[in-house]
């Protein structure tokens, strides 16, 4: 059936815009390794090395039942989730950074939540684009077979 490969078509594309916005969306704002970071709490974190950004991935399209496809997008550095939800960090040898020529150290600290995932999902879905990518794929695979 056409619809099979057009919906595993749309689902890729989804993944694909999703990916390529979350890492635009990273790379937006950037500071040196152990400096404090530009980004307020609420916003996305600022890049250091591009790590979090490179480490997107995507997971092919798959049947997940009966017309139903999935594909997922994420990052796959350790420190992903608590860039997204905030939470508590302990003992991590670089947790230092320079202020007023000043270095400071910390053993633990709390992380403000910095989302950058669901604010990107949150902005495709409601500007109508993942639907348009979606769209065109799926169409352009029911042309193809003449449908």
């Amino acid at each position: 059936m056409a619809t099979d490969p057009a919906a595993a078509a749309a689902s890729g594309e989804m993944s694909d815009l999703f990916k390529g916005a979350v890492q635009r969306e990273l790379r937006a704002r950037s500071h040196p390794f152990a400096t404090k970071t530009p980004s307020p709490p609420g916003s996305p974190p600022a890049m250091i090395s591009g790590d979090l950004a490179d480490t997107i991935l995507n997971e092919p399209p798959h049947e997940d039942g009966p017309a139903i496809w999935v594909s997922r997008s994420g990052p796959t550095v350790r420190y992903a989730r608590i860039q997204e939800l905030g939470g508590e960090m302990h003992g991590h040898p670089t947790m230092h950074w320079w202020q007023d020529g000043v270095p400071h150290w910390s053993k633990a600290h709390s992380l403000p939540p910095r989302p950058y995932m669901k604010p990107v999902a949150r902005r495709l879905s409601d500007d109508g684009e993942m639907r348009e990518v979606a769209g065109a794929a799926f169409g352009a695979v029911i042309d193809a077979a003449g449908g």
